[in-house]
């Protein structure tokens, strides 16, 4: 009775063994699965800005509006950078104004918020950006912009462009500060304001 006893025992003991054995030869030969990790694209600098006119509301949403003037420039969301998308009232009109570039172009649209008209768009060429490499940059024309009016900081500064004028590469800044509406031409070279203009904002 004892060497029945005993053998249940030591039969028990070999089955525990080959099962925990078993067990841990499945996790020792589990493959482990990569998970490849999609890259998202990263989301474009565009600053909008959107104060509904009275008893005015847009038909077209800025989403669509952007699509349209891209269709239009030939580009699309991969190739092209949109740096700004404003509302503006013109004329008891609400538009989009609309400004991006691509690689080789600056590009500006007006579009009406009503169907999407293209009520007007200007191109240009970005080869000065790439002929001259002593422009102070648009950190430096911040820097310059903020120094002229007091209390702003840089979310206030909507727009920083740059142009050809009379053979002269300036920048174009614009900043809606407390009410007011703050626009400077600056010699891209030099930082010098060569232009600066104050008015009540009232373009929405």
């Amino acid at each position: 009775m004892k060497n029945k006893v005993l053998m249940m025992i030591l039969l028990g003991i070999v089955i525990s063994g080959t099962a925990v054995f078993a067990a841990g030869t499945k996790k020792s030969t589990t493959k482990t699965r990569k998970t490849t990790v999609k890259k998202r694209r990263e989301p474009q600098n565009t600053k909008i800005k959107y104060k509904k006119a009275t008893n005015t509301a847009p038909q077209i949403t800025f989403v669509k509006a952007e699509e349209i003037v891209l269709t239009h420039a030939g580009l699309d969301k991969e190739t092209a950078n949109v740096t700004k998308i404003l509302m503006e009232q013109r004329d008891k009109v609400l538009v989009y104004k609309i400004v991006f570039h691509s690689d080789s172009n600056d590009y500006n649209y007006l579009i009406s918020s009503n169907g999407g008209k293209i009520l007007n768009y200007s191109q240009m060429s970005r080869d000065y950006l790439i002929s001259n490499k002593d422009f102070i940059g648009n950190e430096k024309v911040s820097e310059i912009i903020l120094g002229k009016i007091e209390g702003a900081k840089s979310s206030d500064i909507y727009e920083i462009r740059i142009e050809n004028e009379n053979d002269l590469p300036i920048y174009k800044g614009r900043a809606i500060y407390n009410g007011k509406d703050y626009r400077f031409t600056i010699d891209a070279l030099k930082g010098n304001i060569l232009k600066s203009e104050e008015a009540v904002f009232s373009s929405f």
